[in-house]
């Protein structure tokens, strides 16, 4: 949230757009964020826009959706007897 704060404090949610998410994503890239955890910061708004979709009524379209990154595949783990 703390990253999300001064970004979008004081835009109305029909302001934010596609070129306001890359613009976060492409921010956060260059201050050395993960993609996992940037996809959990536009994560949350996307949350919030659905929300605002489903319970509220609001006609609103979701910036997010199809500008999440691709992420690494993580580490391969194995159990074993050692």
């Amino acid at each position: 949230m703390k990253h999300l704060y001064p970004v979008f404090t004081r835009k109305s949610v029909s302001d934010i757009d596609t070129v306001t998410i890359r613009s976060y994503i492409n921010q956060r890239k260059a201050e050395g964020a993960a993609a996992s955890t940037i996809n959990k910061e536009v994560g949350l708004v996307s949350s919030a826009i659905s929300y605002a979709r489903r319970e509220w009524g609001w006609n609103l379209s979701n910036p997010v959706q199809g500008n999440r990154m691709r992420e690494s595949e993580g580490r391969v783990r194995w159990i074993t007897r050692e």
